[in-house]
């Protein structure tokens, strides 16, 4: 099931914040994507995602009515299904400037990923390309890159190295 919502998370009581999370230390992830250009004149394009994966349908349900994104169902052969929620870029943004204070864990990468989010808001360095859109440059790409090159290395699971 799939449940698109537009709420903003700053309407959401303290105590809500804090359960949220705690929910997002404990069994969710910040993450940057990188999708490859369809080109190679083209730029990578790089999307902030926040996301909930639990077995409890009623919790993923409950964020997604409190605080927007999408949901669905995954199955397995072998285990039980679990339900993922998932915000992007956008709403993600939103979502962490709210429940960052509250946060206890994983509050190295929400800090890399509002940073992520601070530059990429702020586009006036940008030029033109040769049929009108915006390019990107080479330094906020570095950046961007970097930000998911550090994320990739908090979420690492495993023993340290």
């Amino acid at each position: 099931m799939l449940l698109f919502c537009a709420i903003d998370p700053m309407t959401s009581n303290q105590n809500e914040l804090a359960y949220f999370a705690g929910i997002v230390d404990g069994e969710g992830h910040i993450s940057i994507l990188k999708s490859k250009p369809k080109q190679s004149r083209w730029t990578p394009t790089y999307r902030l995602r926040i996301g909930v994966g639990n077995v409890s349908e009623a919790l993923i349900r409950w964020i997604a009515e409190r605080f927007g994104g999408c949901y669905h169902k995954r199955t397995f052969k072998r285990w039980q299904p679990i339900y993922e929620w998932e915000a992007a870029t956008g709403d993600a943004a939103d979502i962490l400037r709210a429940i960052r204070p509250h946060m206890i864990v994983k509050t190295r990468q929400a800090d890399v990923a509002l940073s992520f989010l601070a530059l990429r808001n702020t586009r006036s360095h940008a030029t033109k390309g040769r049929r009108g859109f915006e390019r990107v440059p080479q330094v906020e790409l570095a950046f961007r890159e970097e930000c998911r090159t550090q994320l990739n290395l908090l979420n690492k699971r495993g023993r340290a190295a």
